[in-house]
């Protein structure tokens, strides 16, 4: 069966965590602080220690002052940059948290979304993809709520990779649920399978990802890409492609925030007038 190559999805994540946060500073809003302020898209272990180090002098500072905004963003942009270096996975966990518990109690939908993407990728290096794909699924909820395309282009990629590697997981006894009868079930029906059985989540991986590549094909509609009837190692080409577009797009408006008239690429857009 199809599966993903751990040194193509390690490389791939690395580019995918560069552009995505280049895409977060361009919004004039919450930044995980990974971004380079070149535009580049690369980000040196280096700038990752260095900007870990910055977060910690703002969160202590923050704190002393009683910004509890400025300390939770601060708190994140450290969960972030050590779930990306992949070491002190504890401390990751508590960073990402503080940022998650204040979200929440703020009602911040988008910031809440972000940290959870974060905390999913941490939880799947960590071995936790049960927990990391529930994650993920709350991610992709939000995504839709707070209506952010790359937000939600995003959450569905990272569940077609989640489910994919639970499919690397699947033991001798694990006998896929046939086709047709898989394709009557509803999400939520899959969802409380998954849940409360872990044989089903792991014979059906490869399914509930093929499921979620067909939510791509709508948000292809978006981005002008397609993914169909494609294997797992195709689908990244695809995604390689999409993502040097969206590169592309964010480098424009980091250089020219807003230009154009069209109030960018995260902005609002005008409103055309009528001839006539």
């Amino acid at each position: 069966h199809n599966s993903f190559s751990n040194s193509v999805l390690d490389k791939k994540a690395l580019r995918l965590r560069a552009v995505h946060n280049q895409a977060l500073s361009a919004r004039n809003g919450v930044s995980m602080g990974l971004a380079n302020e070149s535009g580049s898209g690369a980000v040196s272990l280096t700038a990752m220690r260095q900007n870990m180090e910055t977060h910690k002098k703002i969160y202590e500072n923050s704190d002393k002052d009683g910004d509890v905004r400025g300390s939770a963003l601060a708190h994140g942009s450290i969960g972030s940059v050590l779930t990306a270096l992949g070491g002190r996975k504890a401390d990751a966990f508590s960073h990402l948290d503080h940022q998650l518990n204040y979200s929440r109690r703020q009602g911040d939908k988008w910031l809440e979304a972000n940290t959870l993407k974060t905390l999913g990728e941490l939880q799947e290096n960590n071995g936790d993809l049960k927990q990391a794909i529930k994650t993920l699924k709350r991610y992709e909820i939000l995504a839709n709520e707070v209506a952010d395309p790359v937000l939600i282009s995003d959450s569905v990629k990272r569940l077609v990779k989640a489910y994919s590697l639970m499919d690397k997981e699947r033991k001798p006894l694990d006998v896929p649920m046939p086709a047709e009868e898989y394709g009557k079930l509803e999400d939520a029906e899959l969802d409380a399978r998954e849940e409360s059985d872990d044989q089903f989540l792991r014979a059906n991986g490869a399914s509930r990802a093929l499921r979620y590549i067909e939510k791509l094909k709508v948000q292809g509609n978006h981005w002008s890409w397609d993914c169909v009837s494609l294997s797992a190692e195709e689908v990244l080409k695809q995604e390689d492609d999409h993502m040097a577009e969206l590169k592309k797009k964010v480098e424009e408006e980091l250089k020219n925030p807003g230009g154009g008239g069209g109030g960018g690429m995260f902005g609002k857009k005008k409103s055309k007038k009528k001839n006539g």
